[in-house]
């Protein structure tokens, strides 16, 4: 994958076929899978970033039709959009660009497999961002919506997604208003969720979280 993305003819075409209008919307969302497997390393994001697909990412969520077809274009553009946002230096980016809040838009999908994605954007893109955990908080609805999806979807990644998401908000925001927002929609049983997992380091997420919750709330008293 590496030498297709040195040789830059994928991303060109991929590009292309993003920016025509008179791309079909299956191909666009092939196009966007081409992005997303080349989004490997942080100087391809880097460079994925300048080529200008970003903005091409967001329009791609945005965009209605069939239903079924909306899904897998939806669900690869989101996709595309979390796996740059591994590169810690476009998260901050990616709030004032729309990023963000297209994907706190996309958590009122129907689809699993959309929903997963967003949410996935929203983790990385608040990992060690204050400003962007701050504003995911204080989106109207979105800590509401997040504990639905922790408390009511069958899938255990969207459940486990949801609970790292909640778990990142309150550890990097530090806030005793975003706490607070936090417990009274139930996040607190979402996070304390997280103990119950397998892998040591999503278990140890769950315990700063609730540890810091514990902290901000006795320093109220």
């Amino acid at each position: 994958m590496q030498k297709l993305f040195d040789d830059g003819h994928l991303l060109s075409k991929a590009v292309e076929w993003l920016r025509s209008d008179d791309s079909l919307p299956e191909v666009k969302g092939s196009a966007a899978l081409v992005v997303g497997n080349l989004a490997r390393t942080d100087e391809n994001c880097k460079a994925l970033v300048q080529s200008g697909v970003v903005p091409l990412l967001i329009d791609l969520v945005h965009w209605k039709g069939d239903e079924e077809i909306c899904c897998k274009v939806h669900t690869a553009s989101l996709a595309a959009l979390r796996n740059l946002s591994i590169l810690e230096s476009n998260r901050l980016p990616f709030l004032h660009c729309g990023v963000v809040d297209t994907a706190i838009e996309a958590l009122c999908s129907p689809a699993a497999t959309v929903q997963f994605n967003a949410l996935g954007v929203l983790r990385l893109a608040s990992t060690k961002q204050v400003e962007v955990c701050r504003h995911i908080a204080t989106s109207k609805g979105t800590l509401a919506r997040l504990c639905e999806l922790v408390g009511q979807s069958s899938f255990s990644h969207i459940q486990l997604e949801g609970g790292r998401l909640i778990a990142s908000i309150v550890k990097y925001s530090s806030s005793a208003e975003v706490v607070k927002e936090v417990e009274v929609c139930g996040g607190t049983k979402c996070i304390a969720a997280l103990l119950e997992a397998a892998p040591l380091v999503i278990k140890n997420e769950g315990v700063i979280a609730l540890s810091l919750m514990a902290t901000i709330q006795g320093s109220q008293r």
